[in-house]
């Protein structure tokens, strides 16, 4: 029977998987670095050629809706095997700030990296929304998507990324 981590890592996993269809489907270019990671920083090294990224940022016992549990229960009406897996799904490009006189860079260029940032920005709402939910319905009681957090352009890179809350009822671990 499988464990809670991996179930949060086949999550994460799935979100990639749609992530990069759903950029393909809509006909933009497929980022260079497509990976699940972990940790807790944004993995902005690399980002020229495109940097898409999934996690699971965290997982908690939840209520069913997608909220953690804030108090001692008092009822048993809910399973107390529901879990929230918050994943994180994040892209990020290259975004020249300044020229090489130390000047800022033309309004037009500015305005084409925050068009390639919206259409990303669309493209991974698209992949939460609508294309995983049917890949993980087996295991998932439903799921709620955070406000996308729009990235830079710090480290010369730009883009941003949006949590999925995914409640999925637990595998029985016996310890």
């Amino acid at each position: 029977m499988p464990v809670m981590t991996d179930l949060g890592k086949h999550l994460a996993t799935q979100l990639l998987d749609a992530a990069l269809a759903s950029i393909a489907g809509l006909g933009l270019a497929a980022p260079k670095i497509a990976l699940f990671i972990a940790g807790s920083t944004i993995p902005i090294e690399d980002c020229c050629d495109g940097l898409l990224w999934t996690r699971v940022a965290t997982q908690y016992p939840t209520d069913g809706g997608a909220d953690p549990f804030t108090e001692p229960r008092v009822d048993f009406d809910l399973s107390t095997r529901a879990v929230c897996f918050a994943i994180e799904m994040g892209c990020l490009w290259c975004h020249n700030n300044v020229e090489s006189d130390g000047s800022a860079i033309d309004p037009n260029e500015e305005t084409t990296y925050a068009n390639r940032d919206s259409d990303y920005r669309a493209a991974l709402y698209k992949a939460a929304a609508y294309d995983l939910p049917p890949l993980i319905k087996p295991c998932s009681l439903g799921h709620r998507i955070d406000p996308w957090a729009p990235i830079g352009p710090d480290g010369a890179c730009s883009g941003g990324m949006l949590i999925d809350r995914i409640v999925c009822e637990a595998p029985f671990i016996m310890l």
